[in-house]
C-alpha cells in the first residue's frame, strides 16, 4: 500500500514539475539571461550571479503570468495545466513573484540603477498579457525591453530628458 501510495504521489510531483518547467519556458529564460549577459557585458556592466539570476526570474514570472492569463486560450495548444489547477498554478506564479520582487529589492541595495531597470522589465512583464489585444503593443513591449537591456546607458539618459524637457514645455 505504501509502495502504491509513493508511486502515485512521485508520479503527480513529476507531472507538476514538468508541466511547471514547461510553463516557466525554461529554454527562453535561459536565453533571456544569455542575452542579458551578453547585454551588461556590451554596455560594460559586470553582471553577476545575483543580476542574472534576478534576470532569470522577471522572465519566469512573465512566463507565468502569461500562461495565467491566457489559460483558457492555450488549451487549444494542448496547455490544459494552468487550466486544470488553477489554485497550484496561481501559488507558483504568486511564489515566483515574491521571489522576484525579494530578489529586485536585494539587487536595490547593490545596484539601484539596474534594480530600477529590472523593475521596470518586471512591470512590462505584469501588464504584457493584458496588451494582447491592443495591436502593435505587445511586440513594441517586447522590443523596448530588449533595446533598453542592451543600450541602458546610450537610450535611457537623453530619452529622460527629452521626456523632462517636454514635461517642461508642457508646463509653460
Amino acid at each position: 500500500v505504501l509502495e502504491n501510495f509513493a508511486r502515485k504521489y512521485f508520479s503527480v510531483y513529476k507531472y507538476m514539475m514538468v508541466e511547471l518547467i514547461n510553463a516557466v519556458r525554461l529554454k527562453d529564460c535561459l536565453m533571456v539571461v544569455g542575452i542579458g549577459f551578453i547585454g551588461f557585458k556590451y554596455s560594460g556592466v559586470q553582471p553577476e550571479f545575483l543580476v542574472l539570476t534576478t534576470l532569470f526570474f522577471i522572465c519566469a514570472v512573465t512566463m507565468l503570468q502569461n500562461g495565467w492569463r491566457d489559460r483558457v486560450h492555450d488549451v487549444g495548444k494542448g496547455k490544459r495545466f494552468a487550466l486544470e489547477n488553477p489554485k497550484i498554478f496561481l501559488f507558483w506564479l504568486i511564489l515566483f513573484w515574491i521571489i522576484c520582487l525579494g530578489l529586485i529589492l536585494v539587487l536595490f541595495f547593490i545596484h539601484p540603477k539596474t534594480a530600477g531597470l529590472f523593475l521596470l522589465i518586471a512591470l512590462v512583464g505584469a501588464i504584457y498579457s493584458e496588451t494582447r489585444r491592443v495591436p502593435l503593443l505587445p511586440v513594441t513591449l517586447v522590443f523596448l525591453t530588449s533595446v533598453v537591456q542592451f543600450y541602458s546607458r546610450s537610450l535611457l539618459v537623453p530619452l529622460f530628458q527629452v521626456f523632462r524637457f517636454s514635461l517642461w514645455r508642457l508646463c509653460l
